[in-house]
């Protein structure tokens, strides 16, 4: 499976690809948004995943960012955040995630999730 990750902390984003490629998936790591359509013509994931520190007024315009990317095939989007708030899981799924994890989430969890097609 191909995974792109987008995260402002490049050693975060660098262990959780190193999780996935452990696995025998292929990743991207991405550490800020702004490259993330030039990322994406180049590199075609199945799922991304990404780091949602900001405000969730952005969220929508990531997800719409990453959907239009990429409209040969559908892509599993997945946002971790360090708030574990109703009110932010209710805003991702508004926002087109398709799945809202807390930090620190289990690695198990979020493999089982990513790989649940």
């Amino acid at each position: 499976m191909q995974i792109a990750i987008i995260d402002s902390d490049p050693e975060a984003c660098d262990i959780l690809a190193q999780l996935f490629e452990f696995k025998g998936d292929v990743c991207s790591r991405l550490n800020e948004h702004s490259g993330l359509r030039e990322q994406l013509g180049i590199f075609i994931p199945d799922v991304v995943i990404v780091s949602v520190e900001m405000n969730p007024i952005y969220w929508s315009a990531i997800v719409a960012a990453i959907r239009g990317s990429v409209p040969v095939k559908p892509i599993k989007v997945v946002a971790l955040s360090g708030w574990d708030l109703e009110r932010y899981k209710d805003d991702a799924k508004g926002a087109g995630f398709d799945f809202y994890f807390c930090k620190p989430v289990a690695f198990a969890e979020l493999y089982a999730t990513v790989l649940d097609r």
